[in-house]
C-alpha cells in the first residue's frame, strides 16, 4: 500500500528543513576567520544528500541508506524521478560525492577555501534544480 500524499508531503518537507540546514550551516560557516574547508565541503554533500533524498520522498521512493550522491542521481534517473535535471546535474554530483567521506575522516587529501566554494556553489546549483520540481508539487501548482 502507497502512502497518502500528505504523508509523503510531510516527509519531503523534512528532508527539505534538514537540506536548508546543512546547506545554511556551510555558508555561514564561511563567516569564521579561520574556514573550516572540510566541515563546509561535507555539509555541502549533505544538503545535496538531502534535496535528492526529499525527490525521491516525494515521488513515493524510499531512499537508500546510502551516501553516494552518483547512485541517489542514477535511481532517479532510472526511475523516472526529475529526469530531466539529471544530466545537467552530473558535474555537481560528482563534485560533491567525494566529501560524504573524506573529510570526515583522516586523509592525505587536503581541501581548499576553493573547494569549499565550489562544494557550496554545486550543493546550491542541486538545490535550485530539485526545488524547482519540489516546490510546484507541494504547493499543488504541479503534477
Amino acid at each position: 500500500m502507497s502512502e497518502a500524499p500528505e504523508s509523503l508531503n510531510a516527509q519531503t518537507a523534512e528532508w527539505l528543513r534538514l537540506a536548508e540546514m546543512d546547506l545554511d550551516v556551510a555558508i555561514y560557516l564561511f563567516g569564521h576567520q579561520k574556514i573550516p574547508v572540510e566541515i563546509i565541503c561535507y555539509h555541502s554533500q549533505q544538503a545535496a544528500e538531502k534535496y535528492i533524498k526529499a525527490l525521491m520522498v516525494l515521488f513515493g521512493e524510499i531512499p537508500p541508506k546510502t551516501h553516494n550522491l552518483i547512485d541517489l542521481a542514477r535511481i532517479c534517473k532510472d526511475r523516472g524521478i526529475a529526469e530531466e535535471i539529471w544530466d545537467g546535474m552530473a558535474k555537481e554530483v560528482v563534485g560533491l560525492n567525494r566529501f560524504g567521506t573524506v573529510p570526515r575522516y583522516p586523509s592525505k587529501i587536503e581541501l581548499s577555501e576553493a573547494d569549499a566554494r565550489r562544494a557550496v556553489s554545486d550543493a546550491t546549483k542541486i538545490r535550485e534544480a530539485i526545488t524547482a520540481v519540489i516546490v510546484p508539487i507541494l504547493s499543488g501548482s504541479g503534477e
